[in-house]
């Protein structure tokens, strides 16, 4: 039987509605060698979306267990339930048939990967993350519909454990409240993907960088950012939008840092 989760996801997948446009990236100034600027990855990001195509929602799939190091459900099909690669038109869910959270990975190696599926959906895993990035320095995953819907995506460093920065691309719907995950110093999230809605807080946290690129206007929750975090931008509609009422605390920050990788060079510490 499902979870009363994953049936309300359902109706909610029904509403969610893609951009027509792919939003650009921004020059984001002088950066450290160690972080991969969103203009050096974007022309691939853009081809490979391109051979996307979103048609309406044929079927739910399920993973049947958390994938094992050196595996990936993004390009694999005997963790899926029914097995099967991941193909459009499919709703994904990072959970069971009973609604208990699993963990996928991404491919290891210096890899682009797009996740070819008509939706993604990260859910709730309280035994650790629901996607977790495992390619060499400079890998992308591209998702094209990617709904956060209470889940988590983190850096997990490379098949060695070596710190990297990857990039998250695509677009992004936050339907509860979820997170991003840097995991450890050193390690960091390029998040390239546009977050077209939502109303639910997003937490970055722990000793990385998350670095937030797109034009997320439509995202009216919460950033919050928990200690030892660093989160960057270029601007401020990174962020988000202006909720209709006065929200308290709608960009809080605790014993972090969060920085503007803009050409000023502004930075602010709390």
């Amino acid at each position: 039987m499902l979870s009363t989760e994953t049936n309300s996801l359902n109706l909610i997948l029904m509403k969610i509605k893609m951009p027509a446009q792919t939003v650009a990236s921004r020059s984001s100034g002088s950066r450290s060698n160690s972080i991969v600027k969103p203009q050096g990855v974007f022309a691939i990001i853009l081809a490979l979306m391109a051979l996307l195509t979103l048609p309406a929602h044929a079927g739910n799939v399920f993973l049947r267990v958390n994938d094992a190091a050196g595996t990936s459900s993004v390009t694999g099909s005997t963790n899926w339930n029914p097995v099967g690669v991941p193909s459009p038109g499919n709703t994904y869910f990072t959970t069971n048939t009973s609604g208990v959270g699993l963990q996928m990975r991404t491919p290891t190696g210096l890899v682009t990967n797009a996740f070819a599926s008509g939706a993604l959906v990260l859910c709730t895993n309280v035994n650790g993350e629901s996607l977790i990035i495992k390619g060499d320095q400079g890998s992308v995953i591209i998702v094209t519909n990617l709904i956060m819907a209470g889940g988590s995506v983190a850096n997990g460093g490379n098949a060695a454990g070596t710190a990297t920065t990857n990039t998250l691309a695509g677009f992004i719907s936050v339907v509860s409240g979820s997170r991003f995950n840097s995991t450890a110093a050193g390690r960091a999230i390029v998040i390239v993907a546009a977050i077209t809605n939502g109303v639910s807080p997003i937490t970055n946290q722990n000793a990385g960088a998350i670095w937030i690129f797109g034009t997320n206007n439509g995202f009216i929750g919460k950033m919050v950012v928990n200690t030892g975090c660093t989160l960057r931008i270029t601007n401020q509609f990174n962020l988000g939008g202006n909720p209709a009422t006065f929200t308290a605390a709608q960009r809080a920050a605790s014993n972090s840092e969060s920085r503007s990788a803009s050409a000023t060079g502004r930075s602010s510490k709390p």
